[in-house]
């Protein structure tokens, strides 16, 4: 609560039609000050015309292929900065009909953003092929990470010709500062012995090392597609995911970061394996404070 104004995130539940086709059901949560999760019980609330439109399911499904189409657009090119050699083995597509992208990695070559990764020069490999988009102040980022993952049983060699100790794939979401300060929010899969993990990665670099990094194990088939959302408030940054299709979001952590107004955000992929990837990437949306939902709908 700031100043009796509370931030937080919204579901509204639309009845069917019927006789109460105005019917709303609201629900609300909040985190107390032990740290448990505090919901209310859902309410009913019948609209009176006076309150506003309701849009019909067929305009709500124009308003999301809308904001997909422009946030689809706003993304550039594919961006490997430490390695602008290895920019044709990899690939980005964009399917602006089925709101897919694809950023395709070979096998047998180390591509990451992480700084445990070096080169000969003890430098961070820094490869990873992202597709960017710019952006200013508070925003939402939105993305389903689907397709398989599978990295295989044998790691594969750094740049340093050392064996790496893991077999590991990645993709998701990137708010990007700069190649020494940023952000990764990603479904990731790694083999452990002869089984495969599931993983959510969550990792801040600061000035160059790792700042903070978690990589969670999650129960479920690793080929199962996952839900990614990054918000920006002020500074602090949030991140969601969610492993059932959007029916729930697990909350990770707040971040205060210290950020400037203008940043990147986008979609990244990693390779360490000896298998290729192809990250997909489905659904993506940017939503920003120049995007309202007046400019969508129009009259």
């Amino acid at each position: 609560m700031d100043k009796k104004v509370a931030r937080g995130q919204v579901h509204v539940s639309l009845g069917h039609a019927g006789p109460e086709p105005r019917r709303v059901l609201i629900q609300t949560s909040h985190v107390d000050v032990e740290g448990k999760i505090v919901f209310s019980p859902p309410r009913a609330w019948v609209l009176p015309e006076r309150d506003g439109r309701i849009s019909d399911g067929g305009k709500l499904e124009e308003l999301r292929r809308r904001l997909q189409r422009k946030s689809l657009a706003k993304l550039g090119p594919l961006v490997e900065e430490a390695d602008p050699k290895t920019t044709d083995e990899c690939e980005l597509t964009k399917d602006a009909k089925q709101h897919v992208i694809t950023i395709s990695l070979p096998a047998k070559q180390a591509f990451s953003l992480s700084p445990k990764v070096l080169t000969k020069q003890n430098k961070p490999v820094h490869n990873a092929p992202r597709t960017m988009a710019e952006v200013e102040g508070d925003f939402a980022a939105f993305v389903e990470v689907s397709g398989d993952m599978n990295p295989g049983l044998d790691p594969i060699k750094d740049p340093r010709g050392r064996n790496l100790k893991i077999c590991y794939q990645s993709g998701g979401l990137l708010l990007y500062h700069d190649k020494d300060n940023f952000m990764r929010l990603e479904r990731a899969c790694r083999t452990q012995g002869a089984m495969q993990v599931r993983e959510l990665l969550v990792e801040v670099v600061r000035h160059g090392t790792e700042f903070a990094y978690y990589y969670i194990p999650l129960p479920g088939d690793p080929r199962a597609p996952m839900i990614l959302l990054v918000l920006r408030t002020g500074e602090r940054i949030k991140c969601l995911f969610s492993c059932d299709d959007g029916r729930s979001m697990g909350v990770f952590h707040d971040f205060t970061l210290d950020y400037p107004a203008k940043l990147k955000i986008g979609l990244c992929a990693s390779n360490l394996s000896k298998k290729p990837l192809t990250a997909r990437f489905e659904s993506f949306v940017l939503i920003d404070d120049k995007s309202t939902l007046d400019e969508e709908f129009g009259d």
